[in-house]
């Protein structure tokens, strides 16, 4: 059985990430979305997530993008529950996770504003003693 970054066009992209771990079947709209995705935001390669990002965002994923003068970092996140997360500069995009969740994409300039911005999360969420938005 392949896992879920086999499936996809993209095995070496994926392969690193959580979800291109799962060993079955993948839901093959989610592989089209996939494929599209990395056309889409002209992705090149994925990026190592620090912090607490994990324990205070769904599922996500960052990873780097374009080339050149027009490099950029995009970072998703997959819900199950349905947050509005364009209040955060998030646009909502094609689910790229399970079916019945709900994908956000935003995308930062450098991974310099991506880090700044996920500190800024982070500070949050400890000082009001939260662990999700």
């Amino acid at each position: 059985m392949k896992n879920f970054a086999e499936q996809t066009a993209y095995p070496k992209l994926f392969k690193h990430t959580y979800w291109g771990a799962f060993e079955e079947e993948c839901d093959p709209q989610i592989i089209a979305n996939r494929n599209a995705m990395v056309k889409k935001y002209e992705i090149t390669r994925a990026a190592k997530i620090h912090g607490l990002v994990f324990s205070i965002l769904d599922h996500p994923e960052l990873y780097a993008a374009g080339r050149g003068l027009t490099a950029h970092v995009i970072f998703f996140i997959s819900l199950y529950q349905n947050s509005d997360m364009s209040r955060f500069g998030f646009e909502k995009t094609e689910p790229i996770y399970m079916p019945g969740t709900t994908t956000w994409a935003r995308t930062f300039f450098n991974i310099h504003n991506y880090r700044r911005w996920m500190k800024a999360i982070e500070d949050a969420f400890k000082n009001k003693g939260e662990t999700r938005p």
